[in-house]
């Protein structure tokens, strides 16, 4: 027995892509309005103040990273809403030296995201680009004793010592004009050398 359909008895399916093959240039424009106001309010964020379009979408900081002036865009945002501001949906940014130590602590809830991965070396993360709490407090307990405070006090000589070296290193190469350095690897090197 065959069975034949019309037009008329289209599953739902059938009738939603249709509406949306006719009506993409009317329902599209409303998806990301609807999803702009959902970021907007939904996220437990949403009390913090910022600018507008960055509280229901990441297209203030794409602008901003697009123009380069994203060190001042912070800046002025902190001066007209605060130290802290909402800059994407789920993303604010802090100015205040006393929240650094409340986020970046670990154990306080916060964790590192992705950002961090792209920094080297990503099959060894240092202490600085480690996500994984255990293993950052275990590099982190190896690194407290020499970067100490009472340990610097006792090798500060040595120390401004090493700083006067590559300041002179430095020096010397930008008063040649053909002299080109990573300024990356003699920081590094200089970190080092105070190990």
């Amino acid at each position: 027995m065959a069975v034949s359909t019309t037009a008329s008895e289209d599953s739902a399916v059938v009738q939603a892509v249709k509406l949306l093959r006719n009506y993409w240039f009317l329902l599209l424009p409303l998806v990301f309005v609807v999803r702009f106001f959902y970021y907007k309010y939904a996220s437990p964020l949403r009390s913090y103040p910022g600018p507008y379009l960055a509280s229901g979408s990441r297209a203030w900081k794409v602008i901003s990273v697009y123009r380069g002036k994203t060190e001042t865009d912070h800046i002025k945002i902190h001066e007209q809403y605060g130290p802290i501001v909402r800059i994407a949906p789920n993303e604010l940014s802090f100015a205040s030296p006393n929240a650094a130590r409340e986020v970046l602590a670990a154990g306080k809830g916060f964790h590192k995201t992705d950002f961090y991965a792209v920094f080297p070396p990503p099959e060894n993360p240092d202490i600085f680009t480690e996500t994984r709490e255990a293993v950052h407090s275990v590099k982190k307990r190896y690194a407290s004793n020499p970067y100490s405070m009472a340990t610097m006090h006792q090798n500060s000589k040595y120390i401004e010592e090493t700083e006067k070296e590559l300041a002179r290193k430095l020096e010397g190469m930008c008063r040649s004009k053909d002299q080109y350095c990573n300024l990356g690897d003699y920081l590094h090197y200089y970190a080092f050398d105070l190990r």
